[in-house]
């Protein structure tokens, strides 16, 4: 019965690093008038999207639990490396805890993001590489985005 609750809580977990949580977020901060934050995230979201997409037209890799696909667009979402989830989750992390600098905060985004990255790997969407790439890709991005943007 535990391991039910587990398996639903990790389920339910990953979510939180997925495209209609960062875009709730996105809508946030415009709502809240922080535009800056509004600008990063919104250029983070299609960057990600962009990099995992290259990468993965020229490099794919099943996922844990393989899934079938039928098309060039399933094949790409198929494809276990890098973990969006964990690139999305720590550079959304960063940008928040950037703006917000209550270390508090810091700690709770941060470790958030690594418990939305485990995540990944206890429901057996991806493999410890996929989600280590993905959290160096999102930390890159979210520092050079917060420099120049």
């Amino acid at each position: 019965m535990l391991e039910k609750y587990k398996n639903d809580f990790f389920r339910d977990l990953t979510s939180f690093g997925g495209t209609y949580f960062f875009i709730f977020a996105i809508i946030l901060f415009l709502l809240l008038n922080e535009i800056r934050i509004f600008k990063i995230l919104l250029i983070g979201l299609f960057l990600t999207y962009i990099i995992s997409f290259v990468i993965r037209i020229f490099y794919f890799k099943n996922r844990p639990n393989k899934e079938k696909y039928t098309n060039f667009i399933m094949k790409i979402d198929a494809s276990s490396f890098p973990s969006v989830h964990s690139m999305r989750a720590i550079f959304m992390a960063i940008i928040i805890s950037k703006f917000f600098a209550n270390p508090i905060m810091i700690i709770f985004l941060l470790l958030w993001a690594l418990i939305v990255s485990y995540s990944r790997v206890y429901i057996k969407k991806h493999y410890w590489i996929d989600i280590i790439v993905g959290l160096i890709i999102g930390i890159l991005l979210a520092f050079l985005l917060l420099r120049f943007i």
